[in-house]
């Protein structure tokens, strides 16, 4: 949708947004009523429609209030100004209200409540009504700004103009500003921004932090809250991506989800932990998407996947069975579906169930908000389109509301809210409409605070007092109010802690001796079994924390020690002096429940320093050891302000003397100065494992200090385990060139990589960081290996590698040596000599050595198909190559074996001039005129074969099409768009169409191209894959990722309006071939995951193929053990790490060479599953296969054919949670290897090991 973050990019990523002249004829495949019967909905459900236009038009965000009208913002003119396109309704965007007058369950009026220029795009609507139940304040999301109408007179009509609540809000007429807004139960209103960000955002009052966005504890997308009138505004969380919509609980906790889909597949549900940071940036190499292998990250509680995800909201109402109650509502507009989802605890976080509660088989359904009505029933909004995502927009004339109730139902009747006594207060208070609840906190707050004031005059009133009339009203009121709600211990939790809510906001969480305080305060929550392990402890510690003040957990005063206990005399005093007496005792005072601890922690923040320290250390001993949300708590408790935070960690090592696991994970997470220096001696000590030892080089892996980089060096030259040399040289790979820099001038890196060199078995490593180091000075040593036939063709290729980084003329000889006469290295050579082509206007001599060898290397007659086609691509990807090959080809001296290669990769240069220059050079295959086409929607019309368009994305991967080059489809393919396995389920066949013909009318975020100018003139643009710094990274359309240094760039880096996808990649196309290329991508509609790491063992030796794969070598026979080694011709095998290449080949000759001929090796991985399901295993090995699904042989194949994708397809039962894999590839002779795929309704994910 359009305000949604993903989008499809090229084929799905660039979502339609066409450019509306005016009003325009209905668009929409189906009309309202056809729309509600191709709805599906779950068992003992029922929907209706309830709304659809003209009443209302593209719905973004909607709310119930009261009396159960339904309140829709409405975004017709969406993505207008900043994407050049016109205005479609000129007298501006509406709110609209819908009106149920018959209560039959369908609205029978529609009445603008506003309609004004400054009506742009809104994103996020949230009613607030008055005190007395009349009328209605309304605040409306739209950057830069959150507006304001009132409407005193209830009359549906604002009293005049907005008025700006909140300003300073990234993202104007843009899908990543400001989003949902909604009331919690502390009665404050919460909302969301993407990562536009934030600049000079303040509380309306001009008091407090002005948040401008940035890279330490304001980043990226935000959670906020803020007083009924701006002010008091706090940042809850922050570093997501696109946090459309938030929800608050009775108990306070906040949810979203957030979007990142854009073919990463990333879609997430998080719990949101005040203080966390939700690891959205920085982008960078070697890092994960969310960032959750590194310390500081809260983790996501569940991945959704694929999807665009919009509203989101708690089910807290009666109307259906008791399972629903509590749960989350959640719209993804991508996938049409409304789910279900049940939080259970788990630790100090959540996991979740999900189920389907409504969808489609009209993928024009897109499902945009989700709300609860004062009867309980729910409240579904539908933009309905035929695409969503990118900025853009197919349809704006369509837009319809339904309503959920239980089968059977009939009819929509509002309970009146009456709140004229207390009695009819603690009923409306039961609500499950949000705005009732509302009503009544703003109604019974003066009064709570009225019976206090009141209370401690009846007494202790004056002399003169005690005839007062007054006080025997309040006598009568108190005593109205004790019976309302005396009934509270044995209400639902729920209803319970929206009393705790509104007693201790509206009087500070002081002690008062009104009714609601000596029933809310006379019951140990904490310790009474029927309390201890529910909800309301942590909502205890939830509303101390909201109350601030750097009260050590107020409430405790009154529910840890219970007043009717108080006047012991062997009790604390207050909580400091329970504190200071035992902190372990006082922090288990508090129960076992994990949430009502992680709540403690989460207020240290909040706390003086000098009661911090007790609490963290007493908490910090209390962690199991695999508590993830535990451990962020833990965290997020240090604070962010560097100085506090060392003061708390400096005992870390007196409180932590021993090392185990529980430590090294608390070391990780947290980082303690003082611990740091111990690990270099910790790697040292023989009694740890090596996985225990790999743990700690992940520590020293997160730190910037060179000294842990040293410790690494160290650990490379010594006796450690292989998987713990292998993880030390990742690390300095990644970081020798940045952070660790300085080590690259010092004698420990020659020492280390002396004696890796010194023994054979450590040889490829020590090229490995040689390579990191840019040692040049090596390079002999390198070039000897290389050259020498005698060594293992695994080695020479790892020299080969470690060349193309050495720019040296001895590389460059080495390499063309090496290279010819043709052998199996000469591909290799090749790809190496092109990272060592000409970067710059003045070459040194060995980049223009390389830049003639390959130039031979093309033109030489005897040069073979293979050596021509890599030295192509290496020339093509760089500046100085591409302009030879535009200028041989303009002298008729290509070899016409090359030339339609060459023009299909010259013409996606990362260089503005050169592509140009290209495509006047190479214009595209021209199989059909793109301007000669139909329109989608006529195209749409017309059916294709399926079958036949597999076979033209297959032919893709090669031809001039370049669909799967640049997109992934089940595991095969390229990785410069997003991943099209599920895309059938996603977007409509006109949105299909749309997206191949005008790649660029709507581009998601995560694909905009980049463009940057260098201090030489010379133009760059791709997709910002990286942005460190000292350099951006940009990805061609190629592949090719190209680093330019931030020194080098001359002005800002710009955001281009074109899609990276070539507007006339049809034309390579037969407009037949179009059509079935469409219909082959609406079957796409599952889930695929292609590990992106197994770890493999082998190769062992067979007589042949056959006796290789009958064979049983051991891995086979139990579960995997990383440490275990397997005995072949008496070397021991051992486990190591396999990944496929750019086109998700697993490729076992590049890894084995000559050893894997008549061998078999061993690929497992762990798959996690959520939920139990049918799968599907797309196999395509070369030669035979054996396969085993969670230790049952589910495949044997003992063909000698090819490795094709999908050429095995064997259906599989996965359970819940982990899934074991263990796959044996068989070889007769070389080539050697295997494509894996897993498909399945419900995504699924690889387990880290």
């Amino acid at each position: 949708m359009r305000f949604f973050p993903n989008g499809l990019v090229p084929l799905a990523l660039v979502l339609l947004g066409a450019s509306f002249a005016g009003a325009q004829p209905k668009s929409g495949p189906l009309a309202p009523e056809d729309a509600l019967k191709a709805l599906k909905v779950a068992d003992g459900f029922q929907v209706e429609l309830f709304a659809a236009e003209p009443m209302l038009i593209n719905p973004t965000s909607i709310d119930v209030d009261h009396k159960g009208r339904v309140w829709v913002a409405e975004a017709v003119n969406y993505r207008r100004k900043n994407f050049g396109r016109p205005i479609i309704r000129k007298e501006g965007d509406r709110i609209q209200v819908l009106v149920d007058e018959k209560g039959e369950g369908k609205a029978s009026k529609a009445v603008t409540f506003y309609q004004g220029p400054e009506l742009y795009g809104p994103l996020g609507v949230c009613v607030a009504p008055y005190a007395d139940g009349k009328g209605q304040r309304v605040f409306v999301c739209q950057s830069p700004d959150i507006l304001v109408f009132e409407d005193k007179d209830g009359d549906l009509k604002a009293d005049g103009p907005p008025k700006k609540f909140l300003t300073g809000f990234g993202g104007f007429d843009h899908d990543h500003g400001v989003h949902g807004i909604n009331i919690g139960p502390d009665g404050k209103l919460y909302f969301t921004v993407g990562d536009s960000g934030v600049s000079g955002l303040q509380s309306s009052d001009g008091k407090g932090k002005k948040f401008t966005s940035n890279a330490t504890d304001c980043r990226a997308g935000t959670v906020w809250r803020c007083d009924m009138d701006g002010t008091h505004l706090e940042l809850i969380a922050h570093n997501f991506r696109n946090n459309y919509e938030c929800c608050v609980n009775s108990f306070g906790e906040v949810w979203l989800s957030d979007n990142d889909d854009d073919g990463n597949k990333q879609t997430r549900i998080c719990f949101v932990m005040p203080g966390g940071n939700y690891g959205y940036h920085p982008r960078g190499p070697g890092q994960s998407h969310w960032h959750e292998e590194q310390p500081g990250i809260v983790h996501k509680t569940l991945r959704t996947g694929q999807g665009s995800p919009t509203g989101i909201t708690f089910y807290e109402g009666s109307m259906f069975p008791k399972k629903y109650q509590g749960a989350l509502l959640h719209c993804d507009c991508a996938p049409s579906e409304v789910r279900w989802f049940f939080p259970k605890p788990k630790g100090a976080g959540y996991e979740l169930e999900k189920e389907l509660l409504l969808t489609s088989s009209d993928n024009w359904f897109r499902p945009s908000d989700v709300c609860v009505a004062p009867d309980g029933s729910i409240f579904v909004a539908d933009w309905y389109d035929r695409g969503v995502g990118g900025h853009g927009m197919g349809d704006p004339t369509d837009g319809r509301i339904y309503r959920i109730t239980p089968k059977g139902h009939k009819g929509y009747t509002v309970p009146e809210v009456k709140l004229g006594t207390p009695e009819e207060c603690a009923e409306a208070f039961r609500s499950p409409c949000s705005a009732v609840r509302y009503l009544t906190f703003a109604k019974v707050r003066p009064l709570v605070l009225k019976l206090t004031a009141g209370m401690k005059a009846w007494l202790e009133p004056d002399e003169k007092e005690k005839g007062d009339p007054k006080l025997k009203d309040v006598k009568d009121q108190l005593e109205a109010f004790t019976k309302a709600v005396s009934n509270l211990q044995d209400a639902p939790p729920e209803l319970l802690a929206r009393w705790f809510w509104l007693a201790c906001v509206s009087n500070k969480g002081d002690w008062n001796p009104t009714p609601l305080y000596r029933v809310l305060g006379s019951t140990d929550f904490f310790v009474n079994d029927k309390y201890k392990n529910g909800p309301i402890p942590p909502t205890l510690l939830r509303i101390d924390r909201n109350l601030g003040d750097n009260e050590i957990y107020r409430m405790a005063r009154f529910t840890l020690y219970p007043i009717s206990t108080l006047p012991k005399t062997d009790l604390p005093k207050d909580s400091a002096d329970a504190l200071a007496r035992d902190p372990g005792k006082f922090v288990d005072a508090f129960g076992p429940s994990p949430a009502a601890r992680r709540e403690l922690l989460l207020s240290m923040p909040g706390l003086k320093l000098e009661y911090a320290k007790p609490v963290f250390y007493a908490l910090a001993k209390r962690y199991d050891g695999h508590d993830i949300f535990y451990r962020a708590a833990l965290n997020i408790a240090c604070g962010t302000d560097p100085v506090r935070r060392d003061a708390i960690l400096a005992d870390f090592d007196k409180h932590f003397p021993e090392w185990n696991d529980k430590v090294a994970d608390l070391v990780w997470e947290l980082r303690p100065k003082s611990v740091m220096p111990r690990l270099g001696k910790l790697l040292a000590d023989a009694k740890l494992t090596a996985a225990q030892k790999g743990r700690i080089v992940d520590i020293l892996a997160t730190s910037d200090d060179p000294a842990a980089g040293q410790t690494m060096l160290d650990v490379l030259k010594g006796d450690a385990a292989p998987e713990v040399k292998t993880q030390a040289i990742e690390s300095l790979k990644l970081f020798l060139p940045t952070k660790w820099k300085s080590l690259q001038s010092g004698k420990e890196l020659v020492a280390a990589i002396d004696a890796l060199l010194a023994d054979p078995k450590t040889t490829a490593t020590g090229f490995q960081l040689i390579a990191a180091a840019n040692a040049v000075n090596r390079v002999e040593a390198v070039v000897k290996v290389a050259r020498d036939e005698t060594a293992p063709l695994a080695l020479r290729k790892e020299a080969i590698r470690t060349l193309s980084k050495l720019p040296d003329e001895k590389s460059v000889d080495a390499l063309v040596g090496t290279g010819a006469p043709k052998n199996p290295l000469s591909v290799d050579c090749v790809n190496a000599l092109g990272e060592l082509l000409p970067k710059g206007q003045k070459p040194p001599a060995y980049a223009t050595k390389a830049l003639e060898s390959l130039k031979l290397a093309v033109t030489l007659e005897s040069a073979s198909p293979e050596i021509r086609s890599a030295a192509v691509a290496a020339l093509a990807a760089n500046r100085a190559g591409t302009v030879w090959l535009l200028d041989a080809y303009g002298k008729n001296e290509l070899p016409k074996e090359v030339v339609a290669e060459t023009g299909r990769l010259v013409r996606n240069s990362p260089y503005a001039d050169l592509a140009n220059r290209a495509k006047l050079a190479f214009p595209a295959p021209g199989k059909l005129n793109p301007k000669n086409l139909p329109a989608p929607g006529v195209l749409a019309k017309r059916s294709g074969d399926a079958t036949r368009g597999k076979a033209v994305w297959n032919a893709s991967l090669t031809g001039a099409a370049q669909c799967a080059k640049c997109h992934m489809v089940r595991g095969v393919g390229g990785a410069v768009g997003p991943d099209l396995t599920g895309i059938g389920k996603k977007a409509s066949r006109e949105n299909l169409y749309d997206s191949i013909l005008t790649p660029s009318k709507a581009i998601a975020d995560q694909y905009i191209q980049h463009s940057v100018t260098t201090t030489a003139e010379v133009t760059v643009s791709g997709l910002l894959v990286a942005d460190t710094p000292t350099a951006i990274t940009l990805r061609d359309a190629n592949g090719k990722d190209n680093t330019v240094a931030k020194n080098d760039i001359e002005g800002p880096v710009r955001k281009l309006k074109t899609s990276i996808m070539p507007e006339d990649v049809v034309a390579a196309l037969t407009e037949d071939e179009l059509i079935d290329l469409v219909a082959y991508l609406e079957t796409l509609k599952v889930t695929a995951l292609t590990p992106d790491t197994f770890h493999i063992a082998g190769p062992f030796p067979g007589k042949d193929m056959n006796a290789a794969l009958d064979t049983e070598y051991g891995p086979e026979k139990g579960a995997l053990d990383p440490k275990a080694t397997f005995p072949a011709n008496g070397t021991p095998i051992g486990w190591r790490a396999l990944r496929p290449d750019g086109k998700g080949y697993f490729d076992l000759a590049a890894l084995h060479g000559d050893r894997g001929t008549n061998s078999a090796s061993y690929m497992y991985a762990e798959i996690e599953s959520p939920v139990e399901q049918a799968g599907e295993v797309l196999l395509g090995p070369d030669d035979g296969a054996k396969l085993w699904i969670n230790g049952k042989e589910v495949l044997t194949s003992r063909d000698s054919n090819a490795a094709t994708p999908e050429a095995q397809k064997v259906a599989v039962k996965l359970v819940r949670g982990k899934n074991t894999v263990l796959l044996k590839i068989a070889n007769g002779n070389n080539p050697h290897g295997f494509y894996f795929s897993l498909t399945s309704p419900e995504e699924t994910k690889l387990v880290r090991k």
